[in-house]
Order: C-alpha cells, then structure tokens, then sequence
C-alpha cells in the first residue's frame, strides 16, 4: 500500500497523522436485523468507605454496539464473519461504521476503532441461511 499526501499550501512542510488504518472492508448483502444496541460502558472504579462515603477514579466511558446479522448466505459467514473472528480473536481491531450514508454528525458518532468484545457462535436457523451476532467495545 503505497499512500501521497501533497498539501502544497501547508506552511509546516509535513503532515500529522495519528493514526492510519487500511483494512479490508465488509458489508453484508443485508443489514443488521432490527434491535441493534448502542450503549456507553462506564469504566469508572468505585470505592465505598467505611464511613459510607464513595470514591470514584474517573474513566473515559466506551462505546459498545450490539448487531446480530441474520439470513447471510453460507459463504458470506465462513468468508467473512467467521474468518473475521479467528483472525481478529478479541484483541484485533475493526472500524465499524453503523451507517456508511449518515450524515456527517450521526457518521461521527455512531462510528469508531473497536476490538469484538466477546467471540459469537455462527449459527444455522433453516435452510440455506447463517446468523451471527457482534458485540463490539470502543479502543480508547
């Protein structure tokens, strides 16, 4: 992968990046099923003192999505679902973007670096069609 940034009118002479991802990207022939989660996981300690009072060593809360992802074909789950979870385990990373057409905001919002938070079983409801669920935590 060979990547040119040219920002001529940059007075700096260089270009900043934090962090660049070039990964392969997946989106199944059918979207997630209804029911999706999107919830904040607060990281947050908490210690009661014997006096009753509590003490908070404040965390940056994460993200986390739920999607399960129903009537995909064989090959679809074995080529990319299943294949996703042997190679990424729960320590790789993935960018999920909820929805690639949000606008610019909800794009921002709904969208971010996350490790599979738990590994998900492919399963077999009736003929000729997979299901499989995702459960994704926000990398801080």
């Amino acid at each position: 992968m060979r990547v040119m940034i040219s920002d001529a009118s940059n007075p700096s002479g260089y270009v900043q990046i934090n962090r660049f991802i070039c990964a392969p990207a997946w989106q199944p022939a059918l979207n997630m099923s209804m029911g999706a989660q999107s919830v904040w996981v607060a990281n947050t300690d908490q210690i009661q003192t014997l006096g009753g009072a509590t003490w908070f060593d404040r965390r940056t809360p994460r993200r986390s999505q739920q999607v399960t992802l129903e009537a995909l074909t064989t090959n679809q789950v074995m080529t990319w679902a299943w294949e996703m979870q042997r190679i990424l385990g729960i320590d790789g990373e993935l960018f999920f973007v909820f929805d690639p057409d949000d606008t610019d905001l909800l794009l921002k919002q709904r969208s971010f670096l996350a490790n599979v938070r738990q590994l998900s079983a492919i399963e077999y409801p009736y003929y000729n069609a997979c299901k499989t669920a995702l459960e994704l935590i926000e990398k801080l």
